[in-house]
């Protein structure tokens, strides 16, 4: 299954009979893949529903219909970092109205893990920065000029050792950069984009 967070609202493309049973219900449409002619007329479909929160895709490959997806629409890769320091707080970043984790393009000739690094030490103004592990990438789709874009974040565990406080890049939208508690993510949670939400709900709180 694929996830792919897109207008507030997310996006799933699954095998059909992982989810045979699955049926529409409130804030969620079903749409086989046959009945698609364009993925651009599904990410117009979506930026128009007001009733729906979740989409799902129903196919009989979704690796190769995501496959599909990939050749249709400009795909971006980034690299990012859910942060920790020594006492276990997690670095989260405030961008354009909500909450965020570092991360940016991968640059020509760059490693995911150098991209990573790269982009928390730019953002947030931190060095020391250990990387302990992968996480799950994450995908959203958002509009530039007249075309839609798929960014594809490839996400990693850090661990910073940096004593200094986090400064925010402001040429990049970024006001804050924060350690927070859990007690504290737990409360912001809502205010963060979707695709955050998933990873701190699944790695942190």
């Amino acid at each position: 299954m694929y996830k792919i967070s897109y207008s507030n609202k997310s996006l799933f493309v699954v095998n059909r009979n992982t989810f045979k049973n699955l049926q529409d219900g409130n804030f969620c449409k079903i749409i086989n893949d046959f009945e698609i002619s364009s993925f651009f007329n599904i990410l117009n479909e979506i930026n128009a529903d007001n009733k729906n929160k979740d989409f799902f895709i129903l196919c009989s490959n979704s690796k190769s219909f995501f496959s599909k997806i990939k050749k249709e629409i400009k795909v971006i890769k980034a690299a990012g970092g859910m942060v920790l320091d020594s006492r276990g707080r997690v670095l989260m970043i405030y961008r354009k109205g909500f909450w965020d984790l570092p991360k940016g393009k991968i640059e020509r000739k760059e490693s995911t893990k150098e991209a990573a690094i790269r982009e928390v030490e730019e953002e947030c103004g931190l060095c020391k920065l250990e990387i302990t592990g992968k996480l799950k990438p994450s995908y959203h789709i958002y509009e530039e000029g007249n075309r839609f874009i798929l960014k594809k974040s490839i996400w990693f565990l850090m661990l910073s050792k940096d004593k200094k406080a986090p400064v925010p890049q402001s040429c990049e939208s970024i006001t804050k950069a924060v350690w927070m508690e859990k007690k504290m993510v737990g409360k912001i949670i809502d205010e963060a984009y979707d695709n955050i939400k998933d990873l701190l709900v699944k790695f942190y709180l």
